[in-house]
């Protein structure tokens, strides 16, 4: 009787030093922390980028922890430094989705400066929507050159409009309606363009420059001239039958109109060369309705 007495006991002294000295929940969390370095067991320990941790996400079946696999051995992974040496090297390059909006932002800047016939100020890409770090990557590029101070221009501009923009003046006269598709008697020998007043840089240039006040006010950013500019000075530059054959063209495309052309102060010849076809719409309109 002494003796299960005596066992009794113990077991109840046994199961109160339990009690006494069992640790309480926040106490565990606690000591697992310590054990395993400030994380759960059943994860993997840190990666550098997303990327890595998208791989160990995922088995060799590539199946992940919540459909039934297990997290995969960690030993295999690079470190950050490792990483960054790869990319330094070249082994490993910048990702894609870091090169992609860089890339479309050049592409859109190009878009826009085909559009312009591949020269174009700088206001206005910027009106479009471009911003200064993407010109000045594309300068750097070598996918735009700067062709003077607010201009740039793509390799494959015409020169003419490059040098136009060059000296800052305008395309007219006969070289425009040419450039308009006008029909033209006589290829021009040189280059008209037109300048503003007191402008230094047209004097130098090798062709014939035009000073004379335009109908038209010219936009500071256009390198070609209105066609009411041009052909008021084709009919002061050209020989009467030459100009009259270009003014006739321009009817007939439908790029200038008479009636247009009358509410401005013409020239004395090109007033002439309005009345002679005003003459001849007027005979050919009587002509069609007699018909």
């Amino acid at each position: 009787m002494e003796n299960g007495r005596s066992a009794a006991a113990s077991v109840s002294s046994g199961l109160r030093h339990l009690l006494r000295h069992r640790s309480s929940p926040r106490q565990a969390r606690r000591e697992e922390s310590w054990r395993t370095g400030g994380r759960p067991r059943h994860l993997p320990p840190p990666v550098c980028d997303i990327s890595s941790k998208l791989e160990h996400s995922r088995g060799a079946d590539g199946s992940s922890p919540g459909q039934g696999g297990r997290y995969p051995s960690t030993s295999s992974a690079p470190s950050c430094a490792r990483r960054r040496q790869l990319r330094d090297s070249g082994v490993v390059s910048r990702t894609q989705s870091h090169q992609a909006p860089i890339r479309s932002a050049q592409d859109a800047l190009l878009a826009t400066m085909v559009s312009h016939d591949g020269i174009a100020p700088v206001s206005v890409l910027a009106v479009a929507g471009h911003s200064r770090r993407t010109l000045e990557r594309a300068l750097d590029h070598g996918a735009v050159q700067r062709v003077r101070k607010g201009w740039v221009a793509l390799a494959s501009a015409d020169p003419v409009l490059v040098a136009a923009a060059e000296r800052g003046v305008v395309l007219t006269c006969v070289t425009q309606a040419k450039r308009a598709g006008l029909f033209v008697l006589h290829e021009p020998r040189e280059t008209h363009v037109a300048a503003r007043p007191h402008s230094g840089r047209a004097g130098m240039l090798d062709a014939r420059v035009h000073w004379a006040k335009p109908l038209v006010p010219r936009h500071p950013e256009s390198l070609v001239d209105s066609i009411e500019n041009t052909l008021a000075l084709i009919a002061g530059c050209l020989p009467h039958e030459e100009a009259l054959v270009v003014w006739e063209s321009a009817f007939r495309t439908a790029q200038a109109d008479p009636h247009t052309m009358a509410r401005y102060s013409l020239p004395v010849a090109a007033r002439r060369i309005l009345d002679i076809m005003s003459t001849r719409s007027a005979s050919r309109t009587s002509a069609t309705t007699q018909l």
